[in-house]
């Protein structure tokens, strides 16, 4: 069954497999670096960067709260989606 779960360890070496693959997807031109959705493992605590995501003392000025959550399938890992629970303020 899939769903959303919030981020796990046991996830983290497909987490980091699906990074990987993102990185090579640009390199060939295929996406544009802005639009990675992964965070490198190996320089970020991807568990508590989703932990600190949901806190907006946590977050750099002008950011706004979001989760993080792994879409899982039994025990793949499928992706990863960030919802924002607020719209960024527009400066005029």
């Amino acid at each position: 069954m899939i769903k959303l779960i919030y981020p796990e360890e046991k996830y983290l070496k497909e987490y980091k497999e699906a990074y990987i693959l993102s990185l090579q997807e640009i390199e060939k031109g295929n996406i544009k670096r802005h639009d990675l959705m992964f965070y490198n493992p190996d320089k970020v605590d991807i568990i508590q960067k989703s932990k600190d995501s949901r806190v907006i003392s946590k977050l750099k000025p002008n950011y706004v709260p979001y989760y993080d959550y792994f879409l899982v399938d039994e025990d793949k890992f499928i992706g990863r989606i960030n919802i924002r629970i607020e719209l960024t303020p527009i400066k005029l």
